[in-house]
């Protein structure tokens, strides 16, 4: 992505398929996050387009912190993970992360609500501390899906599920969201 640095969204199209290839053969478990930040509009509208393209950089970087942590085992109960994560600027406002490695489902849990938690922080852009939520839906490998598209779409299905909840949560995905979304 020439803004963020980030892959972009047909980068991480592939590297989600290449994990799930990767996957077949060992049975392991995985979870695409889909992370929306909120009300980014009002960020755009109010303090302009140029301060919004800087908040998704910081963004992007404060992503790769949060990817770094949880990579260092810092994010995690300890010895439960073998974690590996791949952050992504998919659109506009919206970023992925695939969480590999999962011993432990719970892991996905925990990763999600540091993402979060990792919002609390302002960010200083050109003078102004700019106050962030993010919406997160999380799927997981294999048990909500085992292909690539599915697994997005069902992470999209739970991010406007945690969207209803309230901004700056988050929301796994399941079987009753999926039937009353259609």
């Amino acid at each position: 992505d020439s803004l963020t640095g980030l892959p972009n969204r047909s980068l991480f199209q592939e590297r989600l398929e290449a994990e799930i290839r990767r996957c077949r053969s060992s049975c392991e478990r995985f979870a695409v996050l889909l992370l929306d930040v909120d009300d980014f509009k009002q960020i755009n509208d109010t303090l302009g387009y140029r301060v919004g393209d800087k908040l998704l950089k910081s963004v992007a970087r404060r992503l790769e912190q949060i990817a770094h942590d949880v990579e260092a085992g810092l994010i995690s109960t300890v010895g439960e993970t073998d974690a590996r994560v791949n952050v992504a600027h998919i659109a506009g406002n919206g970023f992925a992360l695939v969480l590999s490695g999962l011993r432990n489902p719970d892991n996905a849990e925990r990763v999600t609500r540091a993402v979060i938690k990792g919002f609390s922080m302002p960010f200083p852009i050109e003078g102004h501390e700019v106050f962030l939520t993010v919406s997160v839906g999380v799927s997981l490998h294999p048990v909500d899906a085992l292909d690539a598209d599915a697994l997005l779409e069902h992470a999209e299905t739970a991010m406007y599920q945690a969207k209803t909840q309230g901004r700056g949560t988050h929301a796994f995905f399941s079987a009753e969201f999926n039937t009353r979304s259609s």
